[in-house]
């Protein structure tokens, strides 16, 4: 192999590189629910770089079925150094920046939290809810990061 096709291989092995994503314990609530009932659930954070903030955190969430929805006014999303804030999770997903209507940056080691309420329908069944937490190192913007994690819920009868 050429040194051209050696230099191209390694911009490419770069560029499929700059995504990383760590399956990590972000997502807690219950494993079982009954048909019409309702579950305090939460996505936590917490900054893996021991020495950088993080920045552009966007929680996202899949709910386990159709037959699930969030709990009108019962969002808050709590960041170290500023509070909590009333959210509205419904969208699937809730943008820090846009929720503080600023920047926010997530100091190292420190933890930000979704809460919510899940309700499930008369009809729901069992199915996984999903979360992914998206940032970025706020010293190195160009390259995005996540965490992610599952959660099996069964609908008992």
């Amino acid at each position: 192999m050429g040194r051209g096709a050696s230099a191209a291989l390694l911009v490419v092995g770069l560029l499929t590189a700059a995504v990383w994503t760590v399956e990590a314990q972000v997502l807690s609530g219950p494993s079982q629910l009954e048909r019409c009932d309702e579950g305090a659930f939460a996505l936590s954070f917490s900054n893996p770089d021991p020495a950088q903030t993080a920045c552009q955190i966007v929680f996202q969430n899949t709910l386990p079925g159709s037959d699930f929805e969030y709990v009108p006014g019962s969002g808050s999303l709590s960041l170290p150094g500023t509070g909590a804030y009333p959210v509205d999770p419904s969208s699937g997903m809730v943008d820090v920046d846009a929720v503080v209507g600023a920047p926010y940056e997530l100091p190292p080691g420190e933890t930000a939290t979704l809460e919510f309420l899940l309700a499930t329908g008369c009809l729901a069944v069992s199915g996984v809810d999903s979360a992914r937490i998206d940032y970025v190192n706020c010293t190195a913007p160009g390259t995005p990061a996540s965490v992610s994690d599952s959660l099996a819920v069964e609908i008992l009868p």
